[in-house]
Formats: structure tokens, sequence, C-alpha cells
């Protein structure tokens, strides 16, 4: 009897003490700025100045240099308003241009007429840079009501009337453009992870195998079981697009690397067509490449033209000899001047799609000539973000505009209704 007893009220204090603890993140989330945004934002974000101030100080100067740049501010400004913030914070955006607010009280009130940042004020709120007040609010709309979420134990939290207004940068993402966007965001150990919810993820199949084991510390970009579409935007048709041209004519998940010397895509046979898969490549060499066709006038007089003239180009077979035997045949087709050589083999369950740079230029290191000791193991790659990943997209970015900030992004997909972003 006396053991039940001490069960009996052991589990009686957990009940209690898991409440009390739900209890607490919960309404330490609690968010008592929404209900005075104005209904015409476009992103809203709530924070508390506590989170702000565990963020990294190169990251925060991210954040601060954007903050400048889309808004009235300066970047001392907004500077200054963190460092005066106590409690919890919101900014919007309307036509693009982000403003903040806070709850309004005396000491708060006060704080702002001594600095240095214009505002606008109602019986509730402080708004900066000043805007028409309005008269209705957020909370009315039926976008932001329909995408709320109840439960919510994240350092911030962004809604978006779509997924338009987020500008983006990460070009693995679909979304319908009229769905309300919702990110749950943290930063641990100098690590950024968004949530988002509100995507159109299509279930990805699994691929065979996973065929690229190590990466270079030169790779800008590897993808394991991406559906190709999610990751190819339209874009122009020029040689610096080439690669991520390629990828839009291909059906069903991939496998893909970009390094200095070479750009790999493993597609599955059994979702790709050879022929068409050729003529889809021919088409676009044709558009990156067009020809020089001379037209005679009616002034008899003659006139050059660019055609995009796809007959021009074709693939040759060549047979690679090995050791061990034969290898699959091996269907080339070289540009040069536009750094295009392409090698197209098949294999069992493959198509290897590669385009091969000029190593002489670039100094770059085949990636066959990889050791374990200056390689990134791929298997290891989804461990940074979350422990088991089916479908990402690992991007380098030290090689971009944020290097001195980030060292790279991982983009997971498992979820048809949630993407994850890691950024460190």
């Amino acid at each position: 009897m006396h053991n039940f007893w001490l069960k009996f009220f052991s589990f009686i204090f957990a009940v209690i003490l898991f409440c009390a603890c739900f209890a607490f993140l919960f309404f330490n989330h609690a968010d008592n700025l929404v209900k005075f945004a104005p209904v015409n934002a476009e992103v809203y974000l709530h924070s508390n100045a506590k989170f702000i101030e565990r963020i990294p100080e190169k990251h925060f100067d991210v954040y601060l240099n954007w903050l400048e740049e889309k808004s009235t501010l300066t970047k001392d400004q907004w500077q200054e308003f963190f460092d005066n913030t106590k409690g919890e914070f919101g900014l919007f955006t309307i036509n693009g241009q982000v403003f903040g607010m806070v709850r309004k009280d005396d000491k708060t009130l006060k704080r702002f007429r001594k600095g240095t940042i214009a505002f606008a004020e109602n019986e509730n709120a402080i708004y900066f840079p000043p805007l028409k007040l309005s008269e209705s609010y957020l909370t009315e709309t039926d976008w932001y009501n329909g995408a709320r979420k109840r439960i919510n134990f994240s350092k911030f939290t962004i809604y978006s009337k779509n997924f338009s207004y987020l500008n983006f940068p990460v070009t693995s993402i679909t979304a319908d453009s009229q769905k309300p966007i919702v990110i749950f965001g943290d930063n641990k150990e100098e690590q950024l992870k968004l949530t988002i919810f509100g995507l159109n993820n299509p279930k990805t199949k699994n691929f065979s195998k996973q065929n690229i084991t190590l990466l270079s510390e030169g790779t800008n970009f590897y993808g394991k079981n991406v559906l190709a579409d999610n990751i190819a935007q339209k874009t122009e048709y020029i040689p610096e697009n080439f690669n991520f041209n390629l990828l839009s004519i291909i059906n069903g998940p991939v496998e893909f690397e970009e390094n200095q010397s070479e750009f790999t895509i493993y597609l599955q046979k059994a979702d790709n067509d050879l022929e068409v898969l050729k003529s889809d490549i021919l088409n676009i060499i044709a558009q990156t490449v067009p020809v020089e066709k001379e037209k005679l006038l009616p002034d008899h007089s003659v006139a050059v033209q660019l055609i995009a003239d796809s007959s021009a180009w074709n693939f040759e077979n060549k047979n690679v000899k090995r050791d061990e035997g034969v290898a699959p045949d091996v269907l080339e087709l070289n540009v040069p001047e536009q750094r295009i050589n392409l090698q197209l083999t098949e294999t069992d369950l493959h198509y290897i799609i590669k385009n091969l740079f000029n190593t002489k230029e670039s100094g770059a290191t085949p990636s066959s000539s990889l050791t374990s000791h200056d390689s990134l193991q791929t298997k290891n790659i989804p461990k940074k973000c979350k422990l088991f990943a089916k479908s990402y997209l690992y991007m380098n970015l030290s090689n971009t505009s944020l290097s001195d900030y980030f060292a790279q992004a991982i983009v997971i997909n498992n979820n048809p209704n949630k993407t994850i972003i890691c950024i460190d």
C-alpha cells in the first residue's frame, strides 16, 4: 500500500510540475502586442529583448544592416532602440517598409522622448518611425487568424500574409503565393534555426542510395533526395544559370553537388526518359549559347541574328575503357568558351549528368582526389540541424555576401507542411 501511494503522489506531482512548466512557457512567450499591430501589416514579427541580448554580435550586425535598408531609420537608431528596449517588441512591414512597436508606459515613453527616434503613439502602443495610425488591427484579419499558432515556445515568431512578402533568399523553397506563412525562430550556439509552416513541400520518394558520400571544402551546394523543381527557379538563359536550368528539366528526386570543379546530378531512370532528357539539355544549350546566322535584308544588306538552334549541338558517344573492363557509355558535349563540358552517363538505376569546369583556370582540385581529411561526410550534414533528414539541401555561404557572418545553411523538407532551415 505504501508503494501505491508513493507512486500515486509522484504521478500527481509530475502532472502538476508539467502543467506549471507548460503554463510558464506559454505565458512567457505570449504576444501582447499583436492586437495593436496595424490591420494593413504584411509581415509581423514578435520577440523579446531577452532573446536579442543572446544573439551573437556578428549575426546581430546582419540584422541591423537589413533593418536600416528596409526602413527610414539608421543602423545607429535601431541599435539605440534595442539597447533601450525592455520586454517584448514587434516589427511589421507596410508596403515593404519596416516599422517597430512596443507597449506604451511612462518609462518607455520617456526613453523615446529622450532619444533620436521619431515616433507616433496611441493609448496602447508606440510606433516608429511615425506612421498614420490605424483604427483596425491585424487580429481582425482572416489571414492572421487562420495562420495563428496557439502554442508557441519559440524565441521569435513571424507571420507573413504570403510567402512573396518575405523575399526569402533560399531558392529551394516553393510556396502557395496566397497562403499565409508562419515562422518559429530560435538562436542557439550561433545557429539561427527557422521552422516554417505553410509551404507546399511535395512528398519526396526515397532515393535508391546515397551516391555522394564526401563533399570538398569548396562545395557550394549539395542536395539529397530533393525534388528538382523545388530548387530550380525560372532564370535567364545565361551561362551563370546553366546548372540550375539543368535541374528544371528533371523529374523526380535528385542528388546533386556543385563544387569548384564540377556540377554533378544523379537522377532516377524510373522518372526520366533518356531521349527526352537529351533533347531538353540541347534546348537549354541552344537558349544559353545562341548561334549567329546571317539574314539578307530587302536593301541587300546582311544582318546577323542570334538564333537558339538546338540542331547546332550534338552529343558524342565516348566509350571509356578501364582496367577491369568497359565502363558505361558516356555522352559528351563541350562548349568550352562558356564553361560547359557535359557528360551524360547511364547506370542501372540512374542517369548521371556532370558539367566539368575548366579546373586549370579555377585552380580547383577534382572531387575524385579528395580524402576524408579535407571533406565533409554528407550523412553528417543534417545532424547540424536535425538528427534525421530524408530530404535536405546544403549551401556553403563562404562565397556569398554573408560570408563574414555565416558559414552554411541547411534546408530540411521532411514534412510536407513544415520546412526547417538552419543557418550558422
